[in-house]
């Protein structure tokens, strides 16, 4: 009779196993295949921007510049700003200068009306 027991436990223990086997079977086969394709078209979309945004940045002149090159476009750079500060400054220098002259002129005209109204002011000698 022990053996017919042992049997006994092994089938249902088996019986069981088959039961759950098959419940997860059904709860597999009905559930639906995830849908990848929108995913991947998303993907394809983004790789294609960021390969457009990397040829953009490759054909930057920038890249194609040796450190040379940038220290000679950046003298001929500041060589310019300091040409056109040059000129400013001595642009500047002769607007003073002319105007100093001005104010010169101005005050030497002073100057002259002062004395003559001095001269005028001054009795005048009696010619005998």
């Amino acid at each position: 009779m022990d053996d017919e027991t042992d049997t006994g436990g092994a089938e249902r223990a088996f019986e069981a196993l088959r039961a759950e086997v098959a419940a997860l079977r059904q709860a597999v086969e009905g559930q639906a295949a995830a849908d990848y394709a929108l995913t991947l078209g998303e993907i394809v979309k983004e790789q294609q921007a960021i390969g457009a945004r990397l040829a953009a940045i490759e054909s930057h002149p920038a890249l194609a510049m040796t450190p040379e090159g940038y220290s000679e476009r950046l003298s001929a750079a500041v060589d310019r700003m300091r040409r056109t500060s040059d000129r400013e400054l001595r642009d500047a220098k002769e607007e003073l200068g002319a105007a100093v002259r001005r104010v010169e002129h101005l005050a030497g005209k002073m100057h002259t009306r002062d004395e003559q109204r001095r001269w005028l002011a001054r009795p005048q000698p009696v010619a005998s």
